[in-house]
């Protein structure tokens, strides 16, 4: 297991809210956040190196894949609700 996805995860161990399916769903986003900035070159990244330059790095890659924005903000929301319980806690 790579280190963003290691960091990631064990964020995610104390989150409670939602259902069983919820919290799968938000991991499975972060994994796939994590893997896509591996394939792009970001090696040994960490949860707490994050900036803005790699959010701005999947955006890229995943608008060259074709993803519609209904597929983007959901995992954007994840992110967003992962990194304002990370700064809290």
């Amino acid at each position: 297991m790579r280190q963003l996805h290691f960091d990631l995860r064990r964020l995610m161990e104390g989150d409670r809210q939602g259902s069983h399916g919820s919290r799968r769903a938000r991991r499975y986003v972060l994994a796939q956040a994590a893997e896509t900035l591996h394939r792009l070159g970001y090696r040994g990244l960490r949860a707490k190196g994050l900036k803005g330059r790699h959010i701005e790095a999947l955006v890229a890659e995943w608008r060259r894949q074709g993803l519609s924005d209904g597929t983007v903000n959901p995992s954007f929301l994840v992110r967003k609700l992962l990194l304002h319980q990370y700064v809290e806690g």
